[in-house]
């Protein structure tokens, strides 16, 4: 556990002071407020609710930027030629994957902070709903984490930046467009006779698993769907890491 604060405490230092850390908090927090009032129609709902307007946005901005914050956990020990001094530390892999993953997860809940301006704004406008609030704020937290650990994969796989994030950022954006009426519609076209096909296609979306934290739902199911993929990320990580150790 010492091995995991010392990651902890160290890469989250180094990440928050990062020119990239502070585009992520501001980009996030700007484009969130800017889709909340104009994409979101939140004045034309006329409704003192987070749950369309704000929430409905999240998975798409995490996975255009939360794979700028993984691209750099392993690529960057790669470039800086650290990686290998880790590696000769009598310690096992798993403390450090999960420190460095949890220091990414602690800045991007800070994101999630920041965007107490809009909450506050909801509640002073009508009555609002808290536990669908909260439960909104689960969900989004849990879907910025899943896209995390995907990242962090992938980083651990290749040594450049720019493949990591076009990799990762391809697969957390086509999870996020596989829920969409428009795409359903065009894998009925293609399986005509197949709805068994279409129906596990979309069973793959984040947003079949999301949408319930949105309307105030903490389905266990949902729950173990995010669980499930960041627990087999960082394992694969660690694996992966370890296997290059020896």
């Amino acid at each position: 556990m010492s091995t995991f604060f010392t990651v902890l405490r160290h890469e989250f230092c180094s990440l928050l002071f990062s020119p990239i850390a502070v585009a992520y908090l501001t980009i996030f927090v700007f484009l969130s407020a800017l889709l909340t009032f104009t994409a979101g129609n939140f004045f034309i709902l006329n409704e003192a609710t987070l749950s369309y307007s704000f929430f409905r946005w999240h998975p798409l901005l995490y996975a255009l930027l939360v794979p700028a914050i993984g691209m750099r956990s392993w690529t960057q020990e790669k470039s800086q030629g650290t990686l290998e001094l880790l590696f000769a530390q009598p310690i096992g892999m798993s403390p450090i994957v999960l420190g460095k993953y949890a220091a990414a997860c602690v800045l991007l809940l800070l994101g999630l902070a920041l965007t107490f301006p809009l909450v506050a704004t909801v509640i002073w406008l009508g009555k609002v709903d808290m536990g669908e609030l909260i439960s909104g704020y689960i969900g989004s937290a849990l879907v910025a984490a899943t896209f995390l650990g995907i990242s962090c994969y992938f980083s651990a796989l290749f040594r450049s930046q720019v493949i990591v994030y076009l990799l990762s950022t391809t697969l957390c954006v086509l999870s996020v467009l596989l829920g969409s009426t428009q795409l359903e519609g065009e894998l009925v076209s293609i399986f005509p006779r197949s709805r068994l096909i279409v129906d596990f296609i979309g069973s793959l979306s984040i947003n079949q698993y999301y949408v319930g934290f949105r309307r105030g739902l903490i389905e266990l199911q949902s729950v173990v769907y995010f669980g499930g993929i960041i627990c087999v990320s960082l394992l694969a990580t660690a694996q992966h890491l370890t296997r290059r150790r020896l």
